[in-house]
């Protein structure tokens, strides 16, 4: 009797234990969802002009614009440079209306292709929202006809810039909400299904806890 009875306490506390790891379960799988579907930190783009021509730098105008997003990082401009032969240095400066220097990056002809992108990526510019800024890239030594920089058809730079998103509603895949409903509503089904069948209610149910 004594040996059914710690059988049966044993059953109990087995019991109580896979509740505990039901009750877990559920929620630990939506945090992993979101955490893999939504990193918290991640760079986003900000503002596109395309690219109709090629000009050399000499004759290319500073690109005037204005970001839509705080922490500006990242600009990206196509250049090309034939055979790699022009080695020259050039600099990168971001500016505000006044033509102070926020932002400066050197970089060589030695990086550029025929053509290639050159990723130009600087420490986060907090205020960056709604400022006006000017885009412009010089040197002292390259030849004024060999490098040449992607164009819009105002001659002037032609770039991607980019924002760092740290704020984790705004890294939310809201994108599949707009773009992809279905998916979305099947994404949301099953994490709703997990915790009914794994989580709290099915716990409710239990005669142990009734």
């Amino acid at each position: 009797m004594l040996h059914l009875r710690f059988g049966l306490l044993g059953k109990h506390l087995l019991s109580l234990n896979m509740s505990k790891f039901w009750l877990l379960l559920g929620p630990t799988l939506v945090l992993m969802s979101v955490l893999a579907t939504a990193p918290l930190v991640r760079n986003r783009l900000d503002a596109t002009v395309s690219s109709t021509h090629f000009l050399p730098l000499n004759a290319v105008a500073p690109s005037l614009i204005t970001a839509a997003h705080n922490n500006l990082n990242i600009f990206m401009v196509t250049a090309k440079n034939p055979n790699s032969v022009d080695t020259s240095a050039f600099v990168f400066s971001l500016m505000d209306a006044n033509k102070n220097t926020l932002r400066q990056i050197p970089f060589s002809g030695r990086n550029i292709g025929d053509p290639s992108d050159i990723r130009l990526q600087f420490e986060p510019l907090p205020d960056s929202a709604h400022l006006p800024l000017t885009v412009a890239i010089t040197s002292d030594s390259a030849d004024p006809g060999w490098v040449q920089f992607a164009v819009n058809d105002q001659d002037q730079f032609s770039f991607r810039s980019y924002y760092r998103s740290s704020n984790l509603f705004s890294a939310l895949p809201t994108s599949f909400v707009l773009v992809d409903p279905y998916f979305f509503i099947v994404w949301a089904g099953l994490l709703v299904s997990l915790l009914l069948l794994s989580g709290p209610f099915r716990i409710l149910g239990d005669r142990k806890f009734s």
